[in-house]
């Protein structure tokens, strides 16, 4: 019966911690949460996943907020703050230009089913992909949203009349990167920004070989992921109309 009690009191407390780290977060009191933190980490007691969300979120340290968000989905896969701390990282690695990482973590939380944040993982990995002109994986992830979340309030954006953004028909617009005339230079270049995970193509064009990369509805969509890629890459590139 003692142990019951000491149980229940234990339960008691802890319930009652992470309702003052609550209460905490949603005075935006962040002082508070971070001298929390650090007292426990000074002490090498592991802090709770809700203080470390709470802490992350509230932070103004960018790299502090990393950290506690990869502590709880390195070692606390159970958290009810693991798929969350996830789509932190995603937007995160996405700023970095990081997009293998950004996908690694938006690919966990589309499997894990989850039915809030599953579906705006599904939104941001497919602007992903439009974002480096990936128009395979693009069309693939739209698929496998509306099977998998058919009446999401995201899904209209995806209907036939607005998924050209994605799924292109002639006329299209392009990126054209490279024009040579060896067909092996151009498969060079090919193959360079493959590896970089761009949607990239080669044309041959009378007696040129053509390395293009991504295929877009309208000149407007080529042109905004242009301003990306050059912010990434150095090379000389510009929007062509294609069919």
């Amino acid at each position: 019966m003692k142990v019951k009690i000491l149980l229940l009191i234990s339960f008691g407390c802890i319930l009652s911690v992470q309702s003052g780290y609550r209460e905490l977060y949603e005075s935006g009191n962040s002082k508070a949460l971070i001298m929390m933190l650090d007292s426990l980490e000074k002490k090498n007691i592991e802090p709770s996943s809700s203080l470390l969300f709470y802490s992350a979120e509230l932070s103004d340290n960018v790299q502090k907020s990393v950290a506690c968000y990869s502590r709880i989905v390195n070692f606390r896969a159970d958290s009810p703050f693991y798929n969350l701390s996830q789509l932190r990282l995603a937007k995160y690695h996405t700023l970095q230009q990081d997009s293998s990482k950004a996908a690694l973590f938006l690919k966990r939380i589309i499997a894990a089913k989850d039915t809030l944040l599953s579906p705006l993982a599904y939104v941001s990995l497919i602007a992903l992909y439009e974002r480096y002109g990936d128009l395979s994986n693009g069309s693939k992830y739209i698929r496998d949203f509306q099977t998998d979340f058919p009446s999401s309030q995201f899904i209209s954006y995806y209907s036939k009349e607005k998924n050209g953004h994605t799924v292109s028909k002639e006329p299209f617009y392009t990126i054209q990167i490279g024009s040579f005339k060896s067909s092996e230079n151009a498969d060079k270049m090919l193959d360079e920004f493959k590896k970089k995970r761009y949607d990239a193509y080669k044309i041959t064009d009378k007696e040129l070989f053509k390395v293009r990369i991504g295929k877009f509805k309208s000149e407007d969509d080529a042109e905004t992921f242009l301003k990306v890629f050059q912010k990434a890459e150095s090379i000389p590139a510009w929007v062509v109309k294609a069919e």
